[in-house]
This record gives structure tokens, sequence and C-alpha cells, in this order.
């Protein structure tokens, strides 16, 4: 519920604070990185957040961190993949998490992809 109360979410955040709440995240590297013009400070809707991602950097080795990067990446790629991938994938996803008996049909996944990336729904 305090994500809808928009005085709840604005913490404007010079990059420097925000730098010192998670400091083992270069957020100066980041921000040239992504693009973004400079900046002098930013919205941190969920500060806990920051703290918690500092902790979790913190505490956890860099190849678990790589190894779980690299499931989400595939794993949210996997309609996107080969039919090996797009099968396995409904196997777990759609037949032991959600019963269903046969993949739908390509075009009709298809459709749902290019609705779901427009916006259309």
């Amino acid at each position: 519920m305090e994500r809808r109360d928009p005085q709840k979410i604005y913490h404007p955040t010079t990059v420097a604070d925000l730098q010192k709440e998670a400091p083992v995240f270069d957020w100066k590297r980041y921000i040239t990185g992504v693009g973004t013009p400079p900046v002098d400070s930013v919205n941190v809707v969920a500060p806990e957040y920051m703290t918690a991602l500092n902790g979790v950097i913190n505490n956890t080795s860099l190849d678990d961190l790589k190894t779980y990067l690299r499931w989400h990446l595939i794993r949210d790629a996997a309609p996107l993949l080969p039919d090996a991938f797009v099968n396995e994938n409904f196997d777990f996803y759609g037949k032991t998490l959600r019963g269903a008996k046969e993949i739908r049909p390509r075009w009709k996944r298809c459709v749902r992809l290019t609705d779901t990336a427009l916006g259309e729904r």
C-alpha cells in the first residue's frame, strides 16, 4: 500500500548519498554506462532496497551472482529461443506449475508476445 502513496515513494537522493547508501555498487559508472546524461540526484523509490542490495552484493560470491543473473536472462528469453528452450520452459512453467496440457500454437504465442510488447492489452 505504501507504494501507492506518491509521498512515500518520493526520495530525491544525490548520487553521492546513493553511493554512501550502497557503496559496493559503482553508481556513477552505472549511470554513465546506461547512457543517462549527467545527473546530480535521482529518486530512490525504495531506500530499503538499496540497503538490501548492498548486503546481497557484499555477502554473495561473484560466481553465484553471475549464475543467478544468467539463469534469469535465459528464463526470461526462453519463449524467444530455439524449440528446446521453449519446450523446457513450457514443461516446467506451463505443465508443472500451471497444469496446462499442451503448449499454445506458435502463432498464438507470437501474437501474445507482440501484444505484451506493444502494451495493447
